[in-house]
């Protein structure tokens, strides 16, 4: 039982260290989808307010889902 304590109280730090780790990698490659120039930026933005316009014109019961735009 002595033994086992050293490693109990290690496993959540070393759990947390993996997490960060797995997560940061996959921040990464987020990172190079998202736009990266203002123009990207601009033309993301007037979509994104054409959308908003056009939900706020014609409320609904139940929302529809609106495409990302993502390929």
């Amino acid at each position: 039982m002595e033994n086992l304590l050293p490693l109990l109280l290690l496993a959540c730090p070393l759990g947390m260290v993996a997490m960060m780790f797995f997560m940061g990698k996959g921040m990464k490659k987020s990172k190079a989808e998202s736009p990266t120039t203002l123009a990207d930026l601009k033309s993301q933005q007037a979509r994104l307010d054409g959308q908003i316009a056009q939900l706020q014109e014609s409320p609904s019961e139940s929302p529809q889902p609106i495409p990302s735009g993502r390929r």
